[in-house]
C-alpha cells in the first residue's frame, strides 16, 4: 500500500463525503482524487519523474494536502520546509535534498530568491501559491492540468516517499528518508491508537511539514475515511469553536496549544463530540493535564512521544493509564520495541537512566545524502533516539533529558536534568533550560536560561545560594540568561542554538 491507495480507494468507495476542510472551502474525496491527478498530469508535463524530490515551503492549507498527493501520485519524492526556516536554512535543504523543483507560499518569495540564487544545481522550476506575477516563478495554477485521469506511475511499497528533515536543537537539519511503506506504516500504527472512524473529524493545527500531522494524522485519516479541519496556523479560540460546533472528535497539540486553550475557553465551553485528545513534542506538565481533562470532560487523552526518524513511533500513554501513570511518557506502541541502554547498548535495570532506542517497521530507511549521521543514528536495526529516560518496574517509562544535555565540565560528567529539576522547584522560577558552554579552562561550564514566575523577581545571587543548597559545587551554573519566556519550533522543540549564542557574549 502507498501513500495514495487511500485516497483513490475513498474516491471510489466513499465519492462523496466531505473528506477535507480548510477556511471556506470543502472537498470530497472524489474532488480531492480528481484535484490531485490535475496537479500530477501537470508535474510530469513539466518533466518531473519518480525519484525527483520536490520541496514545500508552504503554511497549513488545502493546497498542501492536494500537492503533496499530486507529488506522491507521479512518483516524486516530499520534502516538505517548515514555514518559519531561516532563508540559510531553506538554502541548506534545497541543496542536501538535491531538489529539482520548489513549490512555495507567495509570502515566502522574497526569502525563496535568494535561497535559489546559492543553490549550486539549477531547478526545473518554482511555483508559488498566490495571485502576484513574477518573472521566474509559475503560479500554482499552471500546474493544474485538464485531465483528471491518474497519471499511471507504478509505485512499489519500497519506493521512497519523503524526506523529512529535522528540526533539531543543534546542528544542521537531517533528512530522514522513508518509503511508501514505512509512511503507511505510521499511519497504521496511529489508526490503531486513534479509535478513529469515517463518520470522525480531527482538527489540525500543528504545521503538515512535520511526521506527526503528515503520516500520523492526514494519512492515518485517509486510512478510515474521516475528516480533516485544517488552520494555516495554531489558533486557540477557533479550536475551541470547532470543538463547540463542528464535530471535533480528535485532536493534537503540544503543551502550548493546551495552554492556551484553558486559558482562553469561555466559562460555558462545552466540547460535546470531543473523544481523543493527543499531546507530545514536549513533557505536560501534570497540572496542564487536569486542567485540560476537566475542559473537555474527559479522560481519553493519549501521550505520544517519537521522533522524525522513527516515523514517529515509539512510546504511548493510554488514557486508561493516566489516572495512577500521569506524568509518564508510556509504554511502546503497536509493532514497535523500544528499549533503554548503557553506551555499550547493554538494558539498564528499572530505575537507572540510559538512552532510548527504538526498533520499529515505520522507521526511516536513512539520512538522505549522510552515511556518517546514518552510521552514528542506527546500529544493528535500531534507531538510537539522544533521548534519556528511566523505566520503572511497571515497564513505564518517563523521559528525563537528552543525552546531549550531559555536560563535561573539568573532567566532572554533569546531567543538566539534574540541575534544572532543584531550580524548577524554587518558587520564583517558571522555567529553566541547563546548557553546557566551551570554555578553555573547564572545557564546559554549566549555563541556565531562567524564566522567572509572573510578579517575581529572583537574582543570579539568590539562585547561586539556593543551589550551593542542593548540588555539588561542580554542578551549580556559572552562567544566567533571564528571559520572560524560552524560544521554542512550532513542535514545541527547545532552539538551544539560540541560547546557547546568547549565553556565550
Amino acid at each position: 500500500m502507498n501513500t495514495t491507495t487511500a485516497l483513490e480507494m475513498n474516491a471510489l468507495r466513499i465519492p462523496h463525503e466531505v473528506c477535507l476542510e480548510f477556511e471556506q472551502q470543502r472537498y470530497t474525496w472524489k474532488e480531492l482524487d480528481e484535484l490531485s491527478n490535475r496537479y500530477a498530469k501537470g508535474l510530469a508535463d513539466r518533466g518531473i519523474r519518480r525519484g525527483d524530490h520536490i520541496a514545500l515551503l508552504m503554511k497549513n492549507s488545502d493546497d498542501f494536502v492536494i500537492v503533496s498527493y499530486a507529488i506522491w501520485k507521479v512518483g516524486a519524492i516530499l520534502v516538505p520546509i517548515h514555514y518559519l526556516s531561516a532563508m540559510p536554512e531553506v538554502a541548506y535543504i534545497l541543496q542536501n535534498a538535491n531538489a529539482v523543483a520548489f513549490i512555495v507560499d507567495e509570502a515566502f518569495i522574497p526569502l525563496v530568491e535568494q535561497a535559489v540564487s546559492q543553490l549550486e544545481q539549477s531547478l526545473k522550476f518554482v511555483v508559488h501559491r498566490g495571485t502576484q506575477l513574477h518573472a521566474s516563478f509559475l503560479p500554482l495554477s499552471a500546474l493544474c492540468a485538464t485531465s483528471t485521469k491518474p497519471v499511471g506511475t507504478h509505485l512499489e511499497d519500497s519506493h521512497f516517499a519523503e524526506v523529512l528533515y529535522t528540526q533539531g536543537t543543534m546542528g544542521k537539519p537531517k533528512g530522514a528518508l522513508f518509503t511508501h511503506s514505512q509512511v503507511m506504516d505510521t499511519a497504521f500504527i496511529y489508526e490503531r491508537l486513534s479509535q478513529m472512524t469515517r463518520h470522525d473529524v480531527y482538527a489540525v493545527s500543528v504545521p503538515l511539514c512535520h511526521g506527526m500531522s503528515l503520516n500520523a494524522i492526514m494519512l492515518m485519516t485517509a486510512l478510515v475515511g474521516g475528516k480533516l479541519m485544517i488552520q494555516e496556523h495554531f489558533d486557540a479560540n477557533e479550536i475551541l469553536q470547532w470543538m463547540q460546533t463542528k464535530g471535533v472528535t480528535h485532536f493534537f497539540g503540544v503543551p502550548s496549544m493546551y495552554h492556551a486553550l484553558v486559558q482562553q475557553a469561555p466559562t460555558d465551553f462545552s466540547a460535546p463530540d470531543l473523544r481523543v485528545a493527543s499531546y507530545g513534542a514536549s513533557p505536560m506538565p501534570v497540572e496542564l493535564i487536569e486542567q485540560a481533562m476537566a475542559l473537555f470532560s474527559t479522560t481519553q487523552f493519549f501521550n505520544i512521544y517519537g521522533t522524525t526518524e522513527s516515523g514517529p513511533t515509539g512510546l504511548m500513554l493510554l488514557p486508561s493509564e493516566q489516572l495512577h501513570h500521569k506524568g509518564k511518557t508510556g509504554k511502546p506502541m503497536p509493532l514497535t520495541a523500544v528499549r533503554i541502554v548503557n553506551d555499550y547498548m547493554e538494558d539498564v535495570t528499572p530505575g537507572m537512566q540510559g538512552e532510548i532506542i527504538i526498533k520499529s517497521p515505520a522507521m526511516m530507511t536513512e539520512y538522505y545524502n549522510d552515511p556518517a549521521a546514518t552510521f552514528t543514528m542506527k546500529k544493528n536495526g535500531w534507531l538510537f533516539t539522544g533521548d534519556l529516560a528511566v523505566e520503572d518496574i511497571d515497564g513505564y517509562i518517563t523521559i528525563v533529558g537528552r543525552k546531549d544535555n550531559m555536560i563535561l565540565s573539568g573532567g566532572e560528567t554533569v546531567y543538566a536534568v539534574d540541575i534544572e529539576n532543584v531550580l524548577l522547584a524554587h518558587p520564583a522560577v517558571e522555567d529553566a533550560v541547563i546548557m553546557g558552554i566551551p570554555d578553555a579552562v573547564w572545557g564546559e561550564i554549566v549555563a541556565v536560561a531562567i524564566v522567572p514566575k509572573d510578579n517575581q523577581t529572583v537574582t543570579e545571587q539568590q539562585l547561586i545560594a539556593y543551589c550551593k543548597e542542593h548540588l555539588a559545587s561542580y554542578k551549580i551554573p556559572k552562567k544566567f540568561l533571564f528571559v520572560d519566556e524560552l524560544p521554542r519550533s512550532t513542535s514545541g522543540k527547545l532552539l538551544k542554538d539560540y541560547l546557547k549564542e546568547t549565553l556565550k557574549k
